[in-house]
């Protein structure tokens, strides 16, 4: 089964590039295609091939983003939530009607720890307060961890009206256990 980071690898330019190629290779070997269809698109036309430019320009910005990740380890850094213990609260990061917020899940089925499909419990926490001490009185920190990432294109608003941007993102859909912990909030 092809993961979500090997999607990035099964682009249509991926019949111009030598298929024995490392994972960074075969990404700089993208990269290099998608800014030379840009180029060839500048070259050939005047105004009337900015969209295919500018899509030749957000492609290999996610490819580039991909890169780094892949040179990281297939890992970046992101925002967690753990106790005043210092320990990792099952709880997802999330767009809420006032900004972001933690939407804690259940931990456990049968006393052991859940694996997967994590239930939210229907309580929120607001996320990143000004004060650290408004997340303690809580009894929650803030912290680091590292896990699997992806770069994806994220975008709002329809037609030339809308955007798009590269956003990295969790491979784990916002939760494992199987993370490692940068900063717990204890520093």
């Amino acid at each position: 089964m092809v993961g979500e980071s090997d999607k990035i690898l099964s682009m249509k330019c991926d019949t111009e590039v030598d298929s024995k190629l490392s994972k960074v290779e075969l990404l700089k070997e993208q990269i290099t295609i998608h800014e030379k269809r840009r180029q060839e698109s500048w070259d050939r036309c005047d105004t009337d091939g900015f969209v295919s430019q500018w899509s030749s320009d957000l492609s290999s910005h996610k490819l580039r983003t991909q890169l780094s990740i892949e040179e990281a380890g297939g890992k970046s850094e992101f925002d967690a939530l753990f106790d005043l213990e210092g320990n990792l609260v099952c709880a997802k990061l999330i767009n809420g009607t006032y900004g972001q917020c933690w939407a804690l899940m259940e931990e456990t089925v049968d006393g052991k720890k859940r694996q997967d499909k994590y239930k939210f419990t229907g309580k929120f926490i607001s996320a990143f307060p000004k004060r650290k001490s408004t997340m303690e009185k809580k009894g929650y920190r803030e912290g680091t961890i590292k896990t699997g990432a992806i770069a994806v294109f994220r975008g709002n608003g329809t037609g030339l009206s809308g955007r798009v941007w590269v956003a990295v993102v969790r491979k784990d859909g916002g939760f494992s256990w199987d993370v490692e912990v940068v900063d717990n909030g204890m520093s």
